[in-house]
């Protein structure tokens, strides 16, 4: 054996992930997930874009409340919101920044929730 199979090890030495998705993927992903909203008045794009905007895991997104996302007009144009992520895998609480657009989108899905 030429290497030890107990030392060997499979983490990223730089810790960062590839990229997956080129642009024209990401359209089709979203145009299908639109299509299937549509259908079934479900929230996958809205989902899919927060993720991506954010890049909050799948965990924070669904630990997500309401009282987390505070609008703000502090850090100028370029942010409009902030939100507080509070249930993280490492146990330490952040906060992440969204933009307008992002912000938005979060409100259309509120208002869509309490139709």
């Amino acid at each position: 054996m030429q290497q030890n199979p107990i030392t060997w090890s499979r983490k990223n030495p730089t810790n960062r992930r590839a990229r997956l998705f080129i642009d024209e993927e990401w359209s089709q992903l979203l145009a299908v997930a639109d299509d299937l909203d549509a259908k079934r008045s479900g929230f996958l794009g809205t989902w899919l874009r927060l993720s991506r905007e954010t890049g909050m895991r799948k965990s924070e997104l669904l630990n997500l409340t309401w009282p987390c996302i505070t609008k703000t007009d502090q850090f100028g144009s370029e942010i409009a919101a902030a939100i507080d992520v509070l249930e993280t895998k490492n146990h330490d609480d952040r906060t992440v920044f969204i933009d307008k657009t992002t912000y938005d989108l979060l409100i259309s899905h509120k208002q869509l929730l309490n139709g």
